[in-house]
């Protein structure tokens, strides 16, 4: 076996079934109360489509779904990527984390143009999904076209979460890394951590802290 080979094996144990189901686990966890709306609207369209759709234009929905998977799987494994490269330039060069990390080598690179041709497969299937939904779209009533809106806007709700939380795993393998070679050397880029976990929605400022507990009291 060559040391590529090897390594290509490592990777696909790392970011295997177990990961992609701790990353789908997150976000439902979140979706409860961060993106309820979304998911309520997803499970309405899902029940009423059936009903209106030809058969020709439930196999175009369900071709559409199929490349969102597709693409929620790829965004979740590149994100790690992207992380874990983010947090090592972080260390070595000062750089911020969220500019010339989350947003840079994430946001830019996949979820807008023009980084995302970069993504030759995965871009071809947001190509696909477009198109599908164009099509659906225009033999819809305005009703209907309203359930594909919801379709789309749940998924890309869930491929951007599962991107992110991706990106945040492979930020703190950089960490644990950089820590069992460097003997917690890490805590230099608490400041980042913290700014990151932050802009991820993961943390609040004092202040937020204090109105949710307000919050909780008043409805406790």
């Amino acid at each position: 076996m060559s040391v590529a080979s090897m390594l290509e094996n490592m990777k696909r144990r790392a970011l295997d079934s177990t990961y992609d189901a701790y990353i789908c686990e997150e976000y439902d966890a979140w979706a409860v109360e961060s993106f309820a709306t979304e998911e309520g609207e997803y499970d309405a369209a899902r029940l009423e489509l059936p009903k209106v759709l030809s058969s020709e234009q439930m196999e175009k929905l369900k071709t559409m779904e199929e490349r969102y998977r597709q693409n929620r799987k790829y965004a979740s494994h590149y994100g790690f990527e992207a992380g874990l490269f983010s947090g090592f330039q972080l260390f070595f060069s000062g750089n911020g984390i969220t500019e010339d990390g989350f947003d840079r080598y994430l946001m830019k690179s996949l979820m807008e143009m023009p980084g995302m041709q970069r993504h030759v497969d995965y871009y071809a299937r947001n190509d696909e999904i477009l198109r599908l939904g164009k099509e659906l779209g225009e033999e819809l009533t305005d009703e209907n076209k309203e359930h594909v809106v919801s379709l789309e806007c749940a998924w890309g709700q869930r491929i951007h979460s599962f991107a992110c939380h991706a990106f945040y795993c492979g930020y703190r393998a950089a960490l644990r890394v950089i820590d069992a070679v460097g003997g917690l050397e890490s805590m230099s880029m608490i400041d980042h951590t913290l700014l990151l976990e932050y802009r991820l929605g993961y943390i609040g400022s004092y202040e937020q802290v204090e109105r949710e507990q307000e919050r909780k009291k008043k409805t406790a």
